[in-house]
């Protein structure tokens, strides 16, 4: 492929386990946007809730505002924490 380092973009319905993949050269945000709207379109059911992880790529809130619906909110997961 010719290229040392590939990114691998994965959205999961977690109810029928359904699967959309993508993969990238990198992981600029313009590329998880992409990524995002491809997922939305498709899927063949309504997604009701997002859940992405705390990547750079999906974090910013020009992100997470430009790709929601504007009545759903786009929660972000916790970090994890070591248990002592």
């Amino acid at each position: 492929m010719g290229k040392d380092k590939w990114y691998l973009f994965v959205a999961i319905d977690r109810a029928t386990r359904y699967v959309y993949l993508e993969l990238h050269d990198n992981k600029r945000m313009a590329t998880a946007a992409g990524f995002l709207q491809q997922v939305l379109h498709q899927y063949p059911f309504r997604l009701n809730k997002l859940l992405t992880d705390n990547g750079i790529e999906f974090s910013y809130n020009l992100l997470v505002e430009a790709k929601r619906p504007k009545d759903k909110v786009h929660p972000l997961l916790p970090f994890a924490r070591p248990i002592i």
